[in-house]
């Protein structure tokens, strides 16, 4: 028995739209980005990985719904450099205490309430310490992680 390639192809084009189709209805078929205000990369950290090194923390701010003087508190940025300020050029600021992006993303995720992987050397400075630990939503595993990761300015 012969198949035409017209009918190949015709089968090949409705399995692929079915299947296409129950992905979508699944919710498994994402066809747009969420640039970080989803449900992360998978990789347990949180919907923060969409801040980037050149992100402003006016934009972080929008995004993440925290207020930017909080921001600007926790990482000691003053009201004039609001603007020009990015998690990126934190390590200008603080070239020996590795505050940078990752530090934001932590700051972020804790801020909020949110799961984040304590496997790596973010640091945050004092006073994001202890905004957070006034919000009072610190888990025991988060405080003993600040306790070995929070720099003195």
């Amino acid at each position: 028995m012969k198949v035409k390639p017209q009918i190949v192809i015709a089968i090949v084009l409705v399995i692929l739209a079915f299947g296409v189709g129950y992905a979508a209805l699944s919710g498994a078929w994402a066809t747009n980005s969420s640039n970080g205000n989803g449900s992360g990369d998978g990789d347990g950290s949180g919907q923060n990985q969409g801040i980037r090194g050149s992100s402003t923390f006016a934009e972080i701010s929008s995004l993440y719904g925290i207020a930017e003087q909080d921001l600007m508190t926790a990482f000691g940025v003053s009201d004039e450099d609001a603007g020009t300020v990015t998690p990126g050029s934190l390590t200008d600021i603080y070239p020996d205490a590795e505050i940078g992006t990752g530090s934001v993303r932590l700051f972020v995720a804790l801020y909020l309430g949110e799961e984040y992987d304590l496997t790596g050397d973010a640091n945050l400075l004092d006073p994001a310490v202890q905004m957070l630990q006034e919000r009072g939503t610190l888990t025991l595993e988060q405080e003993q992680y600040l306790e070995l990761h929070t720099v003195q300015e």
